[in-house]
């Protein structure tokens, strides 16, 4: 008889923001990463389409996003630690990337203080000294409480096996499915642009693509992996945390397939917790 375990999986999004660059004093009104998160399932029954594992794996969200404050997010994480210490085995954090048609597990974050020459010439700055949606800093903040933790953290997690993993559960999925998962909260039939058509002539879509990615970055989705990941460094605690960024479309379509991709790095994840426990 299959024993089934039990693995609890929590899930955030960001919300209102601006611009990174502050282009035309751009906004984000609309957050894609928390939307999705609302479209999640409660619980994934194992041996299923979704969810192909031995692990039940159950699905928590929040029901308000993170606000895209650098203040805010400090205090919400210490909160988040504080509160699921020992009952969540895997943090996924989400984040919004305009532009981008894939998601990313980001293997690593900093510290406020680290500076880079790997991003554009705007944002080659000291990390999150852009504004944030209410317009501070981390120069605003109280002194760093992560003085004594190092420059850079990366999750517990094998991020290259969980984009694997996941990557291999989407194109299973979506060579026996028509159209992914259905959901009531969208329409199935909206436009696709990538949509293909196979030989019989149905019209299927592809898998979105899965990518490991250096880190985060120097603005609030950086900002937020540091301080989830430090939360439980400090306190000796294993860094189950990923950070996802996702698309920033928020079309019917577009927001099924990246749901598709966060329930297939959410069930790569779980099986990666289950491999650690049985070692």
């Amino acid at each position: 008889m299959t024993v089934v375990s039990e693995i609890n999986v929590l899930v955030t999004g960001l919300g209102l923001q601006p611009y990174p660059d502050g282009t035309d004093g751009g906004r984000i009104d609309e957050n894609t990463s928390y939307l999705v998160t609302t479209l999640l399932p409660r619980t994934l029954e194992p041996k299923t389409a979704l969810n192909p594992s031995a692990n039940r794996i159950n699905i928590i969200t929040l029901p308000h996003y993170v606000r895209s404050e650098y203040r805010y997010v400090r205090a919400f994480c210490r909160d988040l630690h504080q509160k699921h210490a020992d009952d969540v085995d895997v943090f996924i954090h989400l984040g919004e990337a305009r532009g981008w048609t894939w998601l990313t597990l980001e293997r690593a974050a900093y510290k406020q203080g680290m500076s880079s020459n790997w991003w554009s010439a705007a944002e080659q700055s000291e990390y999150y000294t852009a504004a944030d949606d209410v317009g501070q800093t981390i120069k605003d903040l109280e002194p760093c409480p992560w003085v004594r933790l190092p420059m850079g953290l990366r999750s517990a997690l094998d991020i290259d096996a969980v984009a694997d993993g996941a990557s291999a559960i989407l194109k299973s999925r979506y060579r026996f499915e028509r159209a992914g998962v259905c959901d009531d909260r969208l329409d199935p039939r909206a436009d696709d642009a990538n949509a293909v058509v196979s030989d019989s002539g149905v019209q299927r879509r592809s898998p979105i693509d899965i990518r490991p990615h250096d880190e985060g970055g120097p603005y609030l989705c950086g900002f937020l992996n540091y301080e989830s990941l430090a939360n439980r460094y400090a306190k000796r605690r294993e860094l189950n945390v990923l950070f996802c960024h996702i698309p920033g479309e928020a079309d019917p379509a577009n927001l099924s397939r990246t749901r598709d991709g966060i329930l297939a790095i959410t069930v790569a994840a779980a099986n990666e917790v289950g491999r650690r426990r049985k070692k």
